[in-house]
């Protein structure tokens, strides 16, 4: 510490300050479950509705890949959680 050009003792300085704006994150990753197996994952805004993670979802190729020519019958979407497509 004293290398360093500092005089006093570490003991004696003060701990850094937290700046907590900078803790917060703009986007989250979503997993995505098709009849309740993982098959992907999608990188969302942290305000996220459901249409639009559902339009995120589709997009990724092994999730597209099991919906297609298929019904969504039933969403489960819990915002920053999990997102589960149940189809038929």
């Amino acid at each position: 510490w004293s290398r360093c050009g500092h005089e006093a003792s570490l003991a004696y300085e003060q701990w850094p300050a937290c700046d907590e704006s900078l803790l917060v994150s703009d986007t989250y990753v979503l997993p995505v479950q098709i009849n309740g197996k993982m098959r992907g994952k999608v990188e969302v805004p942290a305000d996220a509705t459901q249409d639009l993670a559902i339009e995120a979802a589709l997009s990724v190729a092994n999730v597209g890949k099991q919906c297609e020519g298929k019904d969504i019958f039933k969403v489960i979407f819990v915002p920053k959680k999990i997102l589960n497509l149940i189809v038929k």
